[in-house]
């Protein structure tokens, strides 16, 4: 396996880890907080008031307990907000992390290849519909540079 499944499996899984919960989870973790007795419903309603505003009262129903509808709303409406109205993603809403730094552009790597490998060879991986990623690493992995001192390991 290359070390490229690794990452992205990897990857994966470090979102799914830094997906931060519904509002649905959210009221439901409340909820049993107030059913375990670790929260009364009033301190709630009193922490929730001063993060959301007076709406945050709604929360109580009529008879006193908790109206779980009307708190996973008042979450849902509060809840952090990414690029096109979506919840953001990572922990807390935090925005996910940037990119890998140190990538080589499209313009280096061809820049690089037709260097190293010469023009017949970057014309093979750089196509019409793209970067052909088969033939660079059949390239790569070819040995047939044209100079020394270029070391690229695409096996991992």
């Amino acid at each position: 396996m290359s070390i490229n499944g690794v990452q992205s499996v990897g990857q994966s899984q470090m979102q799914e880890m830094r997906k931060p919960p519904s509002p649905e989870e959210l009221a439901e973790r409340m909820s049993q907080s107030i059913e375990d007795g670790d929260i009364e419903l009033d301190s709630l309603v009193e922490n929730l008031t001063e993060r959301f505003g007076e709406e945050a009262s709604s929360i109580v129903a009529d008879d006193g307990s908790l109206d779980m509808d009307a708190l996973t709303n008042l979450l849902a409406e509060n809840a952090p907000q990414g690029a096109g109205g979506h919840p953001q993603g990572g922990m807390g809403g935090m925005p996910p992390p940037p990119p890998p730094q140190g990538m080589a552009s499209t313009e280096e790597l061809e820049t690089k290849l037709l260097e190293e490998y010469g023009e017949e060879a970057t014309s093979a991986v750089f196509t019409e519909d793209g970067i052909d990623f088969e033939a660079l690493k059949s390239l790569l992995t070819s040995g047939e540079s044209q100079e020394t001192g270029f070391l690229l390991d695409v096996e991992g």
